[in-house]
């Protein structure tokens, strides 16, 4: 019986020591100096260069050229027609998916006019087709009437490299 006792007391003491020792390891670790310092800091916002877009409408009577710069979700620019109708002016506006509305701002002889234009982007075949419908005028800004009621019939804008026209 005195042998059964001796063995569970060095069982004990065995596992005990074992105990210690890695509770050692483990506090030795945990003392070391840490060579990684982490440090967490704020990142810094990109900034997001602007995209420019330029396209050109051209028939017998008219040519026409419109400039994007796009910039985080405004988009502005300018629009110039020239030949019988000649005008010109600048743009203000965002995309709504595939449909940019503009605020277009230009003047025609001595006259200055603002009404609201609208195109339809063809990502596939990179164009923009300018859309009509009523226009009905408030506080001397011509605005659409019914967007729902727009129709992409008009001219259609092909898209070219913005160097090789001036902006």
């Amino acid at each position: 019986m005195n042998k059964i006792f001796y063995l569970f007391a060095i069982a004990f003491v065995l596992t005990a020591c074992k105990n210690e020792k890695e509770q050692d390891k483990t506090k030795a670790i945990d003392e070391q100096p840490n060579d990684v310092e982490l440090e967490i800091t704020e990142p810094e916002l990109e900034d997001i260069p602007s995209l420019k877009k330029c396209y050109t409408y051209k028939d017998e009577n008219t040519d026409a050229q419109l400039n994007l710069i796009l910039e985080d979700d405004i988009v502005t620019g300018n629009l110039i027609y020239n030949g019988e109708n000649s005008k010109s002016g600048s743009l203000t506006g965002e995309f709504s998916g595939d449909t940019l509305y503009l605020s277009y701002k230009y003047r025609q002889g001595d006259v200055t006019s603002v009404k609201e234009i609208v195109f339809l982007e063809d990502k596939k075949n990179f164009t923009l087709q300018q859309g009509s419908a009523k226009l009905v005028e408030k506080n001397e800004f011509k605005t659409i009437q019914d967007r729902s009621k727009i129709k992409f019939d008009g001219w259609v804008y092909k898209k070219l490299d913005c160097e090789q026209e001036k902006i």
